[in-house]
């Protein structure tokens, strides 16, 4: 079975795909970012990624209906800062000012703007509400990439709170809009997809257009069908990557926690988390915290096992940099410091014993129990996709740790 192109993206065909979601979901996210600027009033607008305001605009100025209903027959004005030319301001404000001759009440959506607060660069911020302060009626819509809000990097706009006083969080798509998007794009493209190809690709990237996109462009380019290479080809990597690093250090922190089956989290990643379930990256299914996204749980994975080797640092056990203390008891905890510190020598089974009973082990030990403690360990250090050699058993003597 495969695919067929909707009937509606046909009857779309003039448009040229410039709306790669529905329509009436891309009248909604117009809506959102509509209620920053309504009432003359500026703000800042949380998205997941750049491109989706380049495509949005894009997708808006073919659209006179939607101009008319939404916006009063007034095109915003888009202004992305990370154009070299904007580096000099001079040529920022004879652009404002050329606007603002053929239209006194301007509305700007100002993208790429991220590089100014991660540096806490707040020269442009104070510009800009300057402007806004000289003539209240033109409105500034900041669109960030990053999590404004977060304490860690907001300190910068509340000394410009205009930028504070409405925002908007855009959460990730749905698979549904998902699915319409790869439609789209197979019918740009000009390739066909199997219906179960198809939903293989939504399982693990509907929600993130990035890594979908980087899908159907390797089915273009490749024809390939399988969907272990179409979601794990060196450019698709990258990126993830890039998306990754993009996050703040504590989301990255937090999601590295979550997939290692990690739970003790600190104040910023406390945050974080509140913050990745707003925007759809997190869910909580049956009180356990997972990555709606499964491609990027996969990347996570692969990049926390990559060494393969365990470590202590301040108490506690690191895997790959990000702590997974909490994945084991504390009698579990002993015995991994014991293995760590071991330097490749036998580790006896009466100093497995004096970790886990400490003073009173002669008189507790037992070599069921020990047997035991060992098994929840290998099966934790699997489920932490360890290799099960990490801890070799050496017959009448006790164990080795070969891990690091």
């Amino acid at each position: 079975m495969y695919t067929r192109i909707p009937a509606s993206l046909i009857q779309h065909e003039i448009k040229r795909y410039t709306d790669d979601i529905p329509d009436e979901v891309f009248r909604q996210q117009l809506k959102s970012w509509l209620s920053i600027s309504k009432y003359q009033e500026s703000g800042s607008i949380y998205t997941y990624h750049k491109g989706i305001v380049l495509r949005r605009h894009q997708a808006l100025s073919l659209r006179p209906d939607l101009i008319s209903d939404l916006f009063g027959n007034q095109l915003p004005v888009l202004v992305d800062l990370e154009l070299p030319k904007y580096e000099d301001y001079d040529i920022l404000e004879e652009e404002f000012e050329k606007y603002e001759l053929e239209n006194r009440t301007p509305v700007y959506w100002i993208c790429g703007i991220d590089k100014f607060l991660l540096g806490k660069t707040d020269t442009l911020f104070h510009y800009l509400r300057k402007r806004q302060a000289d003539n209240p009626s033109i409105s500034y819509v900041l669109f960030f990439s990053v999590n404004f809000l977060h304490p860690a990097v907001s300190g910068i706009l509340t000394y410009t709170s205009t930028f504070l006083q409405n925002t908007c969080i855009s959460a990730l798509y749905t698979r549904e809009t998902g699915s319409y998007f790869l439609d789209a794009l197979a019918y740009k493209w000009n390739f066909t997809i199997s219906d179960r190809l198809k939903e293989s690709i939504l399982a693990n990237t509907s929600r993130h257009f990035t890594p979908l996109k980087q899908a159907a462009r390797y089915i273009r380019d490749t024809g390939s069908t399988s969907t272990h290479d179409i979601l794990n080809h060196d450019m698709m990597n990258i990126k993830l990557k890039g998306i990754i690093d993009g996050l703040l250090p504590s989301e990255q922190s937090a999601l590295k926690k979550i997939v290692a089956g990690a739970n003790d989290f600190n104040d910023d990643e406390a945050v974080s988390i509140d913050f990745l379930k707003k925007t759809g990256w997190l869910e909580s299914v049956h009180h356990t915290l997972g990555i709606t996204v499964p491609i990027f749980s996969d990347f996570i994975a692969r990049s926390l096992t990559k060494n393969k080797q365990l470590e202590c640092s301040s108490g506690k056990i690191l895997l790959g940099g990000v702590p997974v203390t909490s994945l084991f008891s504390q009698q579990e905890q002993s015995v991994i410091r014991l293995f760590i510190g071991s330097n490749l020598r036998i580790v006896t089974r009466d100093e497995v014993a004096q970790a886990l009973w400490a003073n009173g082990w002669s008189e507790k030990y037992s070599d069921w129990a020990i047997d035991q403690i060992m098994s929840r360990i290998r099966k934790k250090l699997a489920y932490l996709e360890l290799p099960k050699s990490l801890i070799e058993s050496v017959k009448g003597k006790g164990f080795r740790y070969v891990g690091n």
